[in-house]
């Protein structure tokens, strides 16, 4: 008994293929172009040709959307993502990477954030205190709240060796900076839009943009995390 339940049930069009991305979110974001409106998706599955999701929102007016979902006057908190923080908004596109050049911001999970939030987020799903399965570099260390923009220092010079991905990434993150969109369980995650609606892998959509190996085979995406190290110590927070 929900307004979303009642707003969805109105229906909406979503692809036969539409695919989830993989992991326990099984997040979706659908643009539908003529209505101009957008539904993301939390854990989305199709089960014998019928779609099941355990919760999400419906935007309407998505070219003029702010990007964050408040709560209701009911107190109902919609949205695939804890912080209010819209799927669709700071993703990397597969079209950004061909056009070789990333002009917005980005978005970033970040293990351990706090319980506090910084807007544009509007919710927090962090830590107020320390958890046992913490690393005990956090047990004293207060986590970032969620929402919290962040740039590359301008001073930075990234190396002339890494990737073209990595690269443009970090032009990105210099120019217009990325906001700390959700939790990760262990390590920073970047958001890409899913290859599965293009009949391809990881690899096979992505591939071409990390670079190759001294042995002239390609990389993967976990051979890139060496190649973050330095930026990610010349990182300052903006608002």
């Amino acid at each position: 008994d929900t307004a979303l339940r009642a707003e969805l049930l109105q229906g909406y069009r979503i692809p036969e293929n539409a695919a989830p991305a993989t992991g326990g979110d099984g997040h979706i974001f659908i643009h539908d172009i003529s209505e101009d409106t957008g539904l993301e998706l939390w854990q989305l599955k199709n089960f014998e040709g019928k779609f099941y999701a355990s919760w999400g929102a419906r935007l309407k007016n998505l070219s003029n959307h702010p990007g964050f979902i408040k709560r209701l006057s009911t107190g109902e908190r919609q949205g695939a993502r804890a912080t209010g923080l819209t799927l669709w908004g700071c993703i990397i596109t597969l079209g950004d990477l061909e056009a070789g050049v990333i002009e917005h911001a980005l978005g970033v999970s970040l293990p351990y954030p706090s319980n506090k939030f910084e807007a544009p987020a509007v919710e927090s799903d962090g830590y107020a205190t320390k958890q046992t399965w913490m690393p005990a570099w956090m047990w004293d260390t207060p986590g970032i709240p969620e929402g919290t923009k962040f740039r590359l220092k301008p001073s930075y010079v990234a190396p002339a060796t890494i990737s073209p991905f990595v690269r443009m990434v970090l032009e990105a993150m210099s120019k217009y900076g990325f906001y700390i969109v959700d939790k990760s369980d262990d390590r920073i995650g970047l958001y890409l839009e899913s290859r599965t609606q293009y009949g391809q892998t990881d690899q096979q959509a992505y591939g071409k943009f990390y670079g190759k190996k001294p042995d002239g085979t390609a990389k993967h995406i976990y051979d890139l995390y060496p190649e973050w190290a330095g930026a990610f110590q010349n990182m300052e927070a903006i608002r």
